[in-house]
This record gives structure tokens, sequence and C-alpha cells, in this order.
């Protein structure tokens, strides 16, 4: 909590990762710093990773059949988002297109020191190695393990 609470009150310059077992609230940490966000006026993106694909998959049908939105406008607008709120990253298909999509944003958010707020289930050091080196940087990257319990297996409560 206090990680997250120190990002939103400054996201300058900051990576944080929170990652941890499916259900222990990484994802309502990363809408509360959204909400955060926003109420201060900082723009964001709040987006999952099969979201983010997905959208980059419509574009490119787009640009296919009707020059709607094209797909480098897309990816322009999730590598420059002032604030990257990147949700469940790794419970996307694993694919070689997917992984260059990821190692393309987040490389160039590294390489600027855009702020950006990863949460997933699976450890750093388990992603591509060029992933990780990046998400582990400890110059402006901070890396919270939530170790909470998965809330949706909790005792039912009697009424």
């Amino acid at each position: 909590l206090r990680a997250a609470e120190k990002f939103a009150d400054d996201p300058t310059g900051q990576w944080l990762v929170f990652w941890g077992e499916r259900g222990s609230g990484k994802s309502h940490l990363c809408a509360a710093v959204d909400n955060h966000l926003y109420q201060t006026r900082t723009p964001s993106l709040f987006i999952n990773m099969p979201d983010l694909l997905a959208s980059l998959r419509q574009a490119m049908e787009f640009e296919k059949n009707t020059e709607q939105e094209s797909y480098s406008g897309r990816m322009r607008l999730f590598k420059t988002a002032p604030v990257l709120i990147l949700d469940d990253l790794g419970a996307e298909t694993g694919s070689a297109w997917s992984d260059g999509v990821l190692f393309e944003i987040l490389d160039y958010r590294y390489r600027n020191r855009l702020p950006t707020m990863i949460a997933t289930n699976i450890a750093p050091d388990d992603f591509d190695p060029r992933i990780a080196s990046r998400m582990q940087d400890r110059a402006f990257c901070t890396v919270v393990e939530n170790a909470a319990p998965d809330f949706r297996r909790r005792p039912k409560k009697e009424g």
C-alpha cells in the first residue's frame, strides 16, 4: 500500500512493479492509483495486457480495411502515455508478436524514464531477460512482492 501511495503521489520517473498470487489485490491497487491520478488531474492510461494486445490487433484490422486508426498511432499511445498502468502482465498468451509488442513498449518507456506501474502474477525473474532487467533496475524501479492470499478463496461469511 505504501509503495502504491508513493507512486500515486509522484510517479515522475518511476516504475512500480507488483507481483504475487492471483486475487491478492494487485489490480485493486492499480485502480486506486489510477483513481488518485485522475483526481489530481494527472493523465494516465490503465489497461490490462490482454486488452492492450486486442486493441493493437484491432488497429491492424482497421488499417487493412478502413484506415480509421493506425497500429502505429495506438502503439504510440501506449509507449508515450504520461503514466501507464499495465495490469495482468503475463496473462496474455505468449507469442513472438506479443513478446515483441511488450518489449517495444517497455523498452521505450524505460529509455525515456516514463512512469509505469505493472501488476503481474509472474515473478520478474521469469520474464524474458530483456524485460526482467528493465523491470528490476533499482535506479528507478520499485519491485514489491504482494504475499497476500487470494481473496477469492477466503472463507464464506455466515450470515
